[in-house]
């Protein structure tokens, strides 16, 4: 079971959702204080539990989740207020603890999360962290740091250029997360890389081509060329 602990008014969040019966059956909401007392003893078997910082105007409540959910290493864990930044203060070394993130956003993208922990009785806090196109914002980020390796190399891509390229692991990961459709394994990759050499401007081409199917389709779909 998920918990959402919150005492606003859902309605002001065009949240109306989480209480139509629809994600009964994976969703328990609390909203007030007899009701977080009622189910706290549950709250150490949960899949997942979110609330509201100040929940009934305290951080204790808060307090005693975070221990139960030991700060998301037993159970993952999301913090939220209408006061947090849109960006959401979550780290990639902890993929189980969103320590704020702005109430409005979090609303936004909660259905988003729902109907994907249905589909894959799984807890993917990207989704409230980044969105639904969540692995553009990391495909982006790696291309970035590619883009400024091969800043300066012209010409065909040869031994030196290759090594700088892959002194970071950001190649790997771009070529990791656009699979299958990329048609090539990483090693398999950087041995046609070897063998058959293209030019800088044509492997920054293709970085590009898939950094934008990320952004457009939220997934790659283009073969490397």
């Amino acid at each position: 079971m998920i918990y959402l602990i919150d005492d606003s008014r859902l309605k002001d969040y065009n949240a109306e959702y989480v209480l139509s019966g629809k994600y009964r059956d994976i969703l328990c909401v609390v909203q007030n204080v007899e009701e977080f007392e009622r189910h706290v003893s549950d709250m150490s078997q949960a899949e997942c539990i979110m609330i509201h910082n100040t929940f009934a105007k305290s951080y204790t409540f808060k307090e005693r989740v975070a221990e139960i959910s030991d700060y998301g290493d037993k159970i993952p864990f999301v913090c939220f207020s209408g006061s947090d930044s849109e960006i959401a203060d979550f780290s990639l070394r902890n993929l189980n603890f969103i320590r704020t993130i702005n109430k409005g956003i979090f609303y936004g993208r909660l259905q988003l999360f729902l109907d994907s922990f249905i589909q894959t009785h799984k807890v993917n806090l990207l989704l409230l962290a980044y969105g639904k196109n969540y692995m553009y914002t990391f495909v982006h980020k790696w291309v970035l740091n590619i883009m400024q390796v091969t800043n300066g190399m012209n010409g065909k891509i040869s031994e030196i250029d290759l090594a700088k390229i892959t002194g970071t692991t950001d190649f790997k990961k771009i070529v990791d997360a656009s699979a299958p459709s990329i048609g090539q394994s990483y090693d398999d990759l950087l041995n046609n890389l070897m063998d058959n050499p293209i030019t800088i401007d044509a492997f920054r081409n293709n970085l590009i081509k898939i950094e934008n199917s990320f952004n457009q389709y939220g997934k790659n779909i283009y073969t490397w060329k």
